[in-house]
C-alpha cells in the first residue's frame, strides 16, 4: 500500500465533506442531475476517446496508484552484477544462463539469455531499449485517459451549469412570481453549482492526481530497467568489475550510491579515532 496516495486522498476527501457537513445541511451539495451530467458526461467520453479495453483498465490503474509493485534493490542488483562481472572473467558469458533464474523478472531474464548467447552490444542495446519504449507506450494510455478526464471534468461541470442557467432563466421568463417560479430557480441554480462542483473535484482531486502519480511510477521502472540495461551491456563487453559498478551507479542518485555511502562514513570514523 502507498501510504502517500492513501492519505492523500482520504484527507482530501475528508476535508472536502468535513466543511460540507459543518454547513449542516449536506443536502444543499446534492444534485441528481448535476451526478448525471458531470460523472455521466465524463464517463461517455472516456468510452468515445478510448477502445473499450483500456477503458476497462481503469482499474488496474488505480490499482498501481494506491499499491506499489515489487521494485528491486537497485544497490543490490549492482552488487549482484558486480559478481557477475567476475564470474564471466573466470568461466565467459555462458555462466549467465545460470542467473536468470535468481531473480524473477522477464527483463533481467532476456538480457542475461542475451549475454549468455554472445549478441552484440548493440543488438543487445537495441532489443532492450525497444522493449522499454514499448513498456512507456503502454504507461501513456493510462496517464493519456487520466489527462482527458482532467479536461472532460470541468468541460462537462460548465455543461450542468449552463443547463442549470437555462432552467433557472426559463422559470424567470414566465413572468409569474411565486413560491413555484423560485422554487424552479432555485433548482436550476443548484444543478449550475454542483455540476460545477463536481466537475472540479473530479479533475483536480481524482484525475489529476492518478495521472501524476502512474507518470511517476512509469518513472521509476524505466529507470530501474536502464540500470538493469547498462549492467547487462556492461558484462557483455567484458568490463571488469569495478568498471561495472562505476557504470550502474551513474544511473543512482549520489545519497544511494555504495561510494558515497562509504565517503559519508569515513568522518565518523575519524570523529571516532579523535575522541
Amino acid at each position: 500500500m502507498d501510504l502517500s496516495s492513501a492519505i492523500g486522498m482520504v484527507a482530501g476527501v475528508a476535508l472536502i465533506f468535513g466543511a460540507i457537513f459543518m454547513e449542516g445541511n449536506a443536502r444543499l451539495y446534492l444534485s441528481i442531475h448535476g451526478f448525471m451530467i458531470t460523472f455521466g458526461g465524463v464517463l461517455a467520453s472516456l468510452f468515445i476517446a478510448y477502445p473499450l479495453k483500456d477503458v476497462l483498465r481503469t482499474f488496474r490503474y488505480v490499482r498501481a496508484v494506491f499499491f506499489v509493485r515489487n521494485a528491486h534493490d537497485l544497490p543490490g542488483f549492482i552488487d549482484t552484477f558486480e559478481e557477475y562481472a567476475r564470474v564471466i572473467r573466470r568461466e565467459g558469458p555462458i555462466a549467465m544462463e545460470r542467473a536468470m533464474e535468481r531473480f524473477d523478472d522477464e527483463f533481467y531474464k532476456q538480457g542475461c539469455q542475451l549475454v549468455a548467447d554472445g549478441i552484440a552490444s548493440d543488438k543487445i542495446e537495441d532489443i532492450l531499449s525497444k522493449d522499454i519504449e514499448g513498456m512507456q507506450e503502454r504507461h501513456k494510455v493510462g496517464q493519456e485517459m487520466f489527462r482527458f478526464g482532467v479536461q472532460a471534468g470541468p468541460a462537462f461541470g460548465l455543461i450542468g451549469a449552463v443547463i442549470g442557467i437555462i432552467q433557472m432563466l426559463g422559470a424567470l421568463g414566465e413572468g409569474q412570481a411565486g413560491p413555484e417560479t423560485i422554487s424552479r430557480m432555485a433548482a436550476g441554480m443548484s444543478i449550475a453549482m454542483c455540476a460545477t462542483l463536481y466537475g472540479i473535484t473530479l479533475a483536480y482531486l481524482i484525475f489529476a492526481p492518478i495521472a501524476q502519480k502512474l507518470s511517476k511510477r512509469s518513472d521509476e521502472e524505466v529507470n530501474e530497467k536502464l540500470l538493469l540495461m547498462e549492467g547487462i551491456l556492461a558484462l557483455q563487453a567484458g568490463d571488469p568489475a569495478p568498471l561495472v559498478r562505476q557504470r550502474m551507479e551513474a544511473l543512482l542518485p549520489p545519497t544511494t550510491r555504495k561510494g558515497a555511502a562509504l565517503a559519508a562514513e569515513q568522518p565518523k570514523g575519524r570523529a571516532a579515532a579523535g575522541l
